[in-house]
């Protein structure tokens, strides 16, 4: 499957720009937590030149923010 993109203007977006947008995207997806979107934006952000370094360094640094940002779980006991 190619991904067929249509362009207004003359000038078509770089490779890095096109692997920036689709990071970003990616990145969008998961802080979201729209998971069911993230294996198609992985695809297609390593379509566009995006390495499986790129993707893991994304995902791990998703994974953090997200976890940062979850309810905090009490420690120990709770007490009525």
């Amino acid at each position: 499957m190619k991904n067929n993109l249509v362009f207004n203007n003359q000038n078509p977006p770089n490779a890095e720009t096109l692997k920036a947008r689709a990071l970003r995207e990616l990145e969008g997806a998961l802080l979201s937590e729209e998971y069911e979107r993230c294996a198609a934006l992985i695809g297609a952000a390593k379509g566009v030149g995006a390495s499986q370094e790129d993707v893991a360094r994304l995902l791990k640094e998703a994974v953090k923010l997200l976890d940062e940002l979850a309810p905090k779980k009490p420690k120990g006991r709770l007490r009525f």
